[in-house]
């Protein structure tokens, strides 16, 4: 569905990016809303983490990411729903209780990759 519009966005030199969670590996932004729409994109977001290290990053890999953009022990309200903090305060407890689990959208685990 999206081969059209992908095909007309690199024949015209334009980037994009694919926020459905099983697609972020097809585009070629390191932020789902787009690079350039976004005044500051993180290096720990899933799509910055498949666009520098591929689907299969390590847990070691992003808590690099986190800790060089500064965000370890940022609050995590500010970056996730209550409903998904389960009680974690900090960005890294957030990332260290669900990285882990196939359903967590930011964890690899979680990408589908029809092979």
């Amino acid at each position: 569905m999206y081969k059209p519009f992908i095909e007309y966005f690199e024949t015209h030199g334009i980037s994009y990016s694919i926020a459905d969670n099983d697609l972020r590996y097809i585009g070629n932004n390191k932020c789902c809303c787009g690079d350039k729409l976004i005044k500051k994109d993180t290096s720990f977001n899933c799509n910055a983490m498949i666009y520098n290290y591929g689907l299969n990053y390590s847990k070691e890999l992003l808590d690099e990411n986190l800790q060089n953009d500064g965000c370890s022990d940022c609050k995590c309200n500010g970056l996730f729903t209550s409903n998904r903090q389960e009680g974690c305060v900090t960005v890294k407890e957030f990332y260290d209780k669900r990285f882990e689990r196939k359903t967590s959208p930011f964890s690899p685990q979680f990408q589908y990759v029809k092979e």
